[in-house]
């Protein structure tokens, strides 16, 4: 019977093959999708969503990813929040919180 690390290597060789999981690698390293493996996180798809309250014309990156047998669409900082990882605010980001404190 196998231990975990050989059932580990064995999903994460049968989920490489997927374009969820290659994008994800290429978004996060592969050191970060390893480690949300572990915790029971896996990507099964990317999807494309506005980027901040009712923008039309920029676009931001959603991930779908398998929380334990829970599906659901996390945002490229979200992701790294569960990870344990800090985030830099995005450029737009920035642009709203020194309009935010020039304004106010």
């Amino acid at each position: 019977m196998p231990g975990n690390a050989e059932r580990l290597q064995f999903l994460i060789r049968g989920f490489a093959m997927s374009v969820a999981y290659n994008i994800a690698v290429s978004h996060f390293g592969r050191r970060i999708v390893t480690s949300l493996y572990k915790q029971g996180i896996s990507f099964i798809g990317v999807q494309a969503v506005p980027a901040f309250d009712g923008d039309t014309y920029f676009q931001d990156t959603a991930y779908a990813v398998n929380d334990n047998e829970t599906h659901r669409l996390l945002r490229y900082a979200d992701v790294l929040a569960i990870a344990g990882k800090v985030t830099p605010l995005r450029r737009d980001e920035k642009r709203i919180v020194d309009i935010m404190e020039r304004v106010g």
